[in-house]
Formats: structure tokens, C-alpha cells, sequence
């Protein structure tokens, strides 16, 4: 019984080591993977496909291109929020992602941030998984987007504040003074990693640039 004792505590100590070793395996070629699926993402191509649906305070802002497309009523509705401190902005952003890669492209979540001239405005998260089919995929990710534009925008006057949220409007829906970068991450046994770096997307498509 002793020697049987001393033969299997060895071939526990294998087994468990092989255990740890398959696990340990396993899960660098679940991090390779989801490395490989974040790396397709930057030779992804991108565009924001449009942004629908624009309120401030309560005020359609889609057709809006200057303060002199807006009624008095309305008007007069803007800036009893401005008064009051709080301008609710409100917009649907829709960006359009095309995979020309032999790879799957794919991510957990990103952090985004929204530029208007240049200038960085807005910044969030979408904790939303989406994956990009290889050879030509499409891929749309929706983003509701919802704040208080008066503390966004403090210290800009009422003017300032109607110009920015009329510059989220285009003819076709989508600003050419609009652009964003955002950085993909990947969740791996439960644990979340960012992409080191932003990419910057625009109107139309092209890879995104870092």
C-alpha cells in the first residue's frame, strides 16, 4: 500500500501539472485569439454613417444648420434651459465598420471620444461586443448618446452651445466637421484589456489611423 501511495502521489503531480499546463494553453490561445481579432480592427476601415435623431432641450436639431433655422418658439424654449443650466443633448451615431482582412476583427467594448473641428468634446464607452466578419465584412455599431450639453460646454454662451449641437447635423445626416477615435478592448478568463492607442475615423472609409 505504501508503494502504491508513493507511485500515485507522482502521477497526481503529473496529472495536475498537465492540468495546468493544458489550462495555461488554453488560455494563451484565447488571449492570441483576441489579440489577433483587436489587431484586425486596425486595418479595419471606417466611416460614422450618420447621426439621427438630434434634440437639445427638447428641440429637433436634425435639419438645423445655423441659429437662423430655428423658430422663435423654439428659441425662446433654448434658451429658458440655458437660463435654467440644463440643455439636455441627445443624438443617435452610427459608425459603419468594413473588414477587408482574412481576419476576424472583433472587440469586447471601446472608449470613444467626439471631435468637432479638431477639438475634443465629448468621451464615453460602449461595453457592447461586436465582431467583424474577414474578406469584406460589414459591421454597424449604434451609439446612443445622451448629457447635459450646458456643463459639456460651460462658460460657452447660448450661441456657442446651438452651434455645436447644430454642427452634429449634415445634409445627409452626418457633419464633415465630425470626427472620432476610439480604442477597442478584448475581455480574456474575465479580465478586460485596452488597445494601447486610439484610432480616428471621419465620413468616409479608411483605415483607421493612430
Amino acid at each position: 500500500m505504501y508503494y502504491l501511495k508513493n507511485q500515485v502521489k507522482p502521477f497526481l503531480a503529473l496529472f495536475f501539472l498537465s492540468l495546468l499546463s493544458l489550462t495555461l494553453l488554453s488560455g494563451c490561445k484565447e488571449i492570441q485569439k483576441a489579440v489577433n481579432q483587436t489587431q484586425a480592427l486596425a486595418n479595419c476601415q471606417y466611416r460614422i454613417a450618420n447621426v439621427s435623431n438630434i434634440a437639445l432641450a427638447g428641440v429637433p436639431f436634425q435639419n438645423v444648420k445655423t441659429i437662423r433655422d430655428i423658430s422663435l418658439m423654439n428659441a425662446a424654449q433654448l434658451g429658458t434651459a440655458y437660463l435654467s443650466k440644463n440643455m439636455p443633448l441627445s443624438f443617435n451615431l452610427n459608425v459603419a465598420i468594413r473588414n477587408p482582412t482574412a481576419q476576424a476583427a472583433a472587440f469586447s467594448g471601446m472608449d470613444w471620444v467626439l471631435m468637432i473641428d479638431g477639438t475634443e468634446y465629448l468621451n464615453g464607452a460602449v461595453n457592447q461586443r461586436l465582431s467583424i466578419s474577414p474578406n469584406g465584412g460589414n459591421a454597424s455599431l449604434p451609439m446612443n448618446v445622451s448629457l447635459n450639453l450646458f456643463q459639456v460646454l460651460s462658460g460657452k454662451s447660448k450661441d456657442n452651445i446651438i452651434n455645436f449641437a447644430s454642427a452634429l447635423s449634415g445634409v445627409d445626416g452626418t457633419s464633415s466637421r465630425i470626427t472620432m477615435k476610439i480604442r477597442p478592448s478584448f475581455a480574456v478568463a474575465g479580465r478586460v484589456y485596452k488597445w494601447p492607442s486610439f484610432f480616428t475615423i471621419n465620413r468616409d472609409f479608411r483605415a483607421g489611423s493612430r
